[in-house]
This record gives structure tokens, C-alpha cells and sequence, in this order.
């Protein structure tokens, strides 16, 4: 895609600039090999719109999938290079500064070209047939193009560099070179081009402030952690697949963002940080039906001895017949359940939790497997913890661990049905 992006920047300019109502002049726009090229190129191109439009697009800073046709085709018209230009320089370890300074070069000489190439193209094959202008003369086929005729012996790259070197003098305001306007449409295009390109040198310096202090942003810190863990990686001489597992287990802790949590948090108040808790987990808690309705302050205990964990896609949270001392609360993410048997269940999403069996009831098993089944970010809370915040209030505990062993006791019915029905299904196939 960058290779087709390229193309359609630099070579549809030059071919619409060498472009002519008189295509016999230049014959080297209407070679066959050349218009094959350009409607490959096209056609992929327009190909890729199409896939693009149906199935939208990945926003990033949002962290959603993007369905909207409007924001679809404006991400297909400005957002694609950037995209894939990112991925190669972080395929090859590009560093951020590196990879910023040239793509500035690069868009300031594709800007230069492109707009060149427009306004030659405007100026002497649309313009020039107003009824205004006298520039062009139908009967010899010759038009003054910054002093050249347009003839056969003519070369393509002169009256290019022509092009670049005249037309450069309006995208810098210096002028309006050898060409007055000869009409109104033509100054309408003068202003057009004055004013973008005024704004496309404010993007630039823009963009260049963002190098000078990209250095210490947190984007830049994470690019150089990731950049220390893959040489730390191919020290160790770890596996591809756990080289993978492991940079997309960083990518989504940290979002491409670095930033040292326990040192922030360390600066914020005791009130800040249960608020920002509270805010974080206390729909997660309250899902739970033996948590409704809890005090506050027992509410809060509780949240405050969550931790967080990341489990990647195929991670086993939680293993059957093995003890367990904690409950689960899903942030992001979706896992599988299983029963003992190995018959997969259900799944769970954003919201849910799972093991609270194990939280109350002390010296028992698990009577299910929980395996994530994409990325998850899931929210611990252990059993010492638990009972620690609760002991003030033995009353609330006895009735939650009530309620804990109706459903265990339901579970395992269920489990118990879940095998005989297995056991019934092979003596039919056997017999």
C-alpha cells in the first residue's frame, strides 16, 4: 500500500501535468505501458476503498472500531500513509525522532511536487481555455508555457523542472513568476494556493515542534522500552512466539504510552486515589449479587484490595480441580469458561466476574476452568483480603457464604448432569 500510495503522490501529478487537450505532443503520457501501469495502480487503489468502506477502520487514541462512511473515507484520504508508514519503521526499529524528521522531509517535498504539477496542469490546460484568455491557439497546437512552445522535440523532465521552478513562487507567496493572471478564475486559484500553503507551513512547523519535544514524551519513552525489551529478548534468545506474546502483553498495558503508575499515585492523596478506585471498579463489585446493597465503607475496603492483572489470548486464569483463594472481575476483555468434563459453557465480557466460590469457601476447588479468550484486563481480589475488609461485619459475611453455597451447590449438579449425559452419549456409540 505504500508503494500504490507513492505512485498516486508522485507519478498521477507528473502524468496530468504532462497531460495535454493535443495528447500527440507528448506521446510518452499515452504510451500503452505507461496507462496500463496507471490503471493497475488505480484500480488497486480503488479496490482497497472499497474493502476500507465495509469494514471501517481502528482508532487508536479512542480504542474503538470506526464504522461511519464520512470518517471512513476521510481516514482513507489522510490517516493511510501515516498508518503504514508507523508499521514499517516499527517493524525496523526505526527510532521516533528518525522517523519524524523524515516524514516532514517527506511531505514537504510531496506537497511541493503535488501542488506544482496541480497548478501547471490548472493553469495551462483548463484556465487557458476560458474565453478570457488568449493563450492558447487552436490552429498551430503552441501554447506559451513559461516561455517554452510546446513542441515534439520538447523534453518531458524540462518542461517539468520549469514547472517546480515557477510555480514554486506562489506556494511561497514570492510571486506570480513569468505568468500574470489572465483571468478571475486564475486569481481565485492564486489566492487558493497563497492560503494552503500558508497552512500546510504552519502544519509543518507544527510538526516540528512535536520532534523538538517528542524527546521526552511519554509516546518517545515507551518507543524506547520497547526498543531495550526486544534487545533484552534477543539477549535471552526467547522463542518468536514468546517474543510476540510478550510485546503485545507491553502494548497493551501501556497503550504506547509509558508512565510510571506507582510514582503517580504515590504523589496523589489518599482521598484522590479512592476515588479514583471507586470510579474504576465499583460498577465491577456491584455486579456481583452478594455485593448489592453493601455499606459504603465496606464497598470501598473491598476496591481498595483489588489488583490488576493482563492475560493474553489463551491464558488459563483459573485451572479446574486445583484450589483456589480468589475472585475475578473482568475490566476488558472476553474469557471462556469450562466445565471439569472440559465442555465449554459460556463466555464472559466486560463486567462480569467469575470464582467467588473460592473467596468464601475456604479449602475448596475449583469446579471450572476460566481461559481467556482474547487480551483481558481482569481485576483480582483475594480471599485474606476479602475476609480482612468483611470482619467487621460477621453478620454480612455469614449470609454472603450462604449464598456462595447455594450456587457451588448448583454448579456441581449441574457438572454432575454435564458428565452422566457424556457417559450416556458413549454407551449409546458403543453399544
Amino acid at each position: 500500500m505504500i508503494f500504490v500510495i507513492l505512485d498516486e503522490l508522485v507519478c498521477l501529478p507528473f502524468h496530468y501535468l504532462l497531460f495535454d487537450f493535443t495528447p500527440e505532443i507528448h506521446p510518452f503520457v499515452s504510451d500503452m505501458i505507461w496507462l496500463s501501469i496507471r490503471l493497475f495502480f488505480n484500480s488497486f487503489l480503488l479496490m482497497n476503498i472499497v474493502i476500507n468502506a465495509m469494514t471501517g477502520y481502528y482508532d487508536e487514541p479512542m480504542q474503538k472500531v470506526v464504522l461511519d462512511l464520512k470518517l471512513i473515507l476521510m481516514f482513507l484520504l489522510v490517516i493511510p500513509f501515516n498508518k503504514y508508514s508507523k508499521l514499517v519503521a516499527d517493524y525496523y526499529n526505526i527510532e521516533h525522532y528518525n522517523y519524524m524528521t523524515t516524514l516532514v522531509v517527506f511531505y514537504t517535498v510531496i506537497f511541493w511536487h503535488v501542488m506544482c504539477c496541480a497548478i501547471g496542469f490548472i493553469r495551462t490546460n483548463i484556465l487557458h481555455y476560458c474565453p478570457s484568455t488568449q493563450l492558447f491557439d487552436v490552429n498551430t497546437k503552441q501554447r506559451t508555457w513559461s516561455g517554452i512552445t510546446d513542441d515534439p522535440e520538447n523534453r518531458v523532465w524540462v518542461r517539468y523542472f520549469n514547472a517546480l521552478h515557477h510555480k514554486s513562487l506562489l506556494l511561497y507567496n514570492s510571486g506570480y513568476g513569468k505568468e500574470l493572471p489572465q483571468s478571475e478564475l486564475e486569481i481565485v486559484l492564486i489566492y487558493s494556493v497563497w492560503y494552503g500553503s500558508s497552512l500546510f507551513c504552519i502544519y509543518i512547523l507544527a510538526m516540528i515542534m512535536e520532534i523538538n519535544t517528542g524527546r521526552t514524551s511519554s509516546a518517545h519513552k515507551y518507543d524506547e522500552m520497547e526498543k531495550q525489551l526486544r534487545e533484552y529478548m534477543r539477549h535471552k534468545q526467547l522463542p518468536t512466539y514468546m517474543r510476540s506474546r510478550i510485546l503485545t502483553y507491553y502494548e497493551f498495558k501501556f497503550q504506547k504510552r509509558y508512565f510510571r503508575e506507582n510514582e503517580i499515585l504515590a504523589t496523589i492523596s489518599e482521598q484522590l486515589r479512592q476515588e479514583m478506585n471507586m470510579h474504576a471498579c465499583r460498577k465491577l463489585v456491584e455486579n456481583v449479587i452478594f455485593f448489592r446493597n453493601l455499606p459504603l465503607n465496606l464497598l470501598v475496603r473491598i476496591i481498595s484490595c483489588l489488583r490488576i492483572e493482563v492475560f493474553l489470548v489463551n491464558d488459563v486464569i483459573i485451572r479446574a480441580n486445583t484450589p483456589g483463594a480468589s475472585m475475578y472481575f473482568i475490566s476488558t476483555g472476553t474469557v471462556a469458561i469450562y466445565t471439569k468434563s472440559g465442555k465449554e459453557v459460556c463466555h464472559l465480557e466486560d463486567g462480569a466476574h467469575f470464582g467467588e466460590i473460592a473467596l468464601l469457601i475456604k479449602d475448596t476447588f475449583r469446579i471450572a476452568s476460566v481461559i481467556a479468550v482474547e487480551v483481558s484486563e481482569i481485576y483480582r481480589l483475594d480471599q485474606k483480603d476479602f475476609v480482612k475488609a468483611i470482619n467487621p461485619y460477621p453478620d454480612l459475611l455469614a449470609n454472603i457464604q450462604h449464598i456462595a453455597e447455594e450456587r457451588m451447590e448448583i454448579s456441581s449438579m449441574l457438572d454432575e448432569y454435564n458428565r452422566r449425559e457424556m457417559a450416556t452419549k458413549r454407551g449409546t456409540y458403543v453399544g
